[in-house]
């Protein structure tokens, strides 16, 4: 099985590729939703979050008010760190699970979408790594206009992550999304393309 990592800035239309990915027929694994998947009442992960952060960061339900946690997180390097060293492990583990589920399934490829894929070191699982960049601006305009946040907020979220993973290894392919979605996808379809391409030779 070849395995995909999608990774690149907030915002930047990591979604958008990974549409085009189900719709060319690949399975896709968002690491982000293995993370929500622990924030669920109960989990060991949801009391240790509790513990570290109170529980003031719940709803009335007592599920995990994610919002109210990120701008705790992202306003704090230190608490960000520690949230991280709570559920990334829980997401490595998730992740290793996934890929070895569908290698039983014998598919023949998997996306895996995460933004802080190198930050992260789930890199390492990788046959082949994408990343999906778009200017600051439009990160900004998509984060204040699509998702509602203020301008202090998306800029606390985009200088949260360390863009300088992505200059840290020449093997990844590019996917520039700074212009309209039809060049995104048409890019997305060209290293489909490729992949579909290298997959081929080796079975002939």
């Amino acid at each position: 099985m070849f395995t995909v990592g999608i990774t690149g800035g907030i915002c930047t239309g990591k979604s958008e590729v990974t549409k085009t990915c189900q719709a060319s027929g690949y399975s896709v694994v968002y690491a982000d939703e293995l993370g929500h998947n622990a924030y669920h009442v109960g989990t060991n992960i949801y009391l240790e979050i509790i513990e570290r952060f109170s529980t003031n960061i719940l709803l009335d339900n007592h599920e995990i008010n994610r919002s109210a946690l990120g701008d705790i997180v992202f306003s704090d390097e230190t608490k960000l760190k520690k949230l991280q060293q709570i559920v990334w492990p829980y997401i490595k583990s998730e992740i290793k699970r996934k890929i070895n589920l569908h290698k039983v399934n014998k598919e023949k490829v998997l996306i895996i979408e995460a933004a802080v894929l190198f930050e992260a070191g789930w890199d390492c699982y990788m046959d082949e790594i994408w990343v999906v960049r778009c200017s600051k601006d439009l990160q900004m305009e998509r984060l204040t206009k699509e998702r509602g946040l203020s301008t202090e907020a998306a800029l606390k979220r985009i200088s949260a992550q360390d863009i300088s993973q992505f200059n840290k290894t020449g093997s990844y392919k590019m996917i520039e999304n700074s212009q309209d979605l039809s060049k995104l996808r048409d890019r997305t379809i060209e290293l489909i393309n490729s992949i579909e391409n290298k997959l081929n030779e080796s079975f002939n």
